[in-house]
């Protein structure tokens, strides 16, 4: 029998490196599914904003981990949050590009 270990903790950083950033409409379908799966959890904040998202993938273990889908759910804050942030850091450097 082969058991595949796993990190208790989740992780923020699921990112597939130089993969293409996804839409902004692709993004909010993810924030969409997630909200509807986590509808039940027991949250800081039902509202599927960055700032929940990571603290679902920080703290929603705790209080989340055996409810229906909690690893989808995790997987998909992972993805929302890791899209973000390309947005983030593709924005800031092309700020920094224009004041030349």
């Amino acid at each position: 029998m082969i058991v595949k270990m796993t990190s208790s903790q989740p992780s923020l950083d699921n990112s597939t490196p130089n993969s293409t950033p996804k839409s902004i409409s692709e993004i909010l379908v993810l924030r969409s599914q997630w909200e509807h799966l986590v509808s039940d959890y027991k949250l800081k904040d039902y509202n599927g904003t960055i700032d929940n998202l990571k603290w679902f993938i920080k703290y929603g273990l705790r209080s989340n981990s055996l409810r229906p889908h909690f690893g989808k759910a995790i997987e998909i804050a992972n993805e929302i949050v890791n899209e973000v942030s390309k947005y983030e850091t593709a924005n800031i450097s092309s700020i920094h590009g224009q004041a030349k």
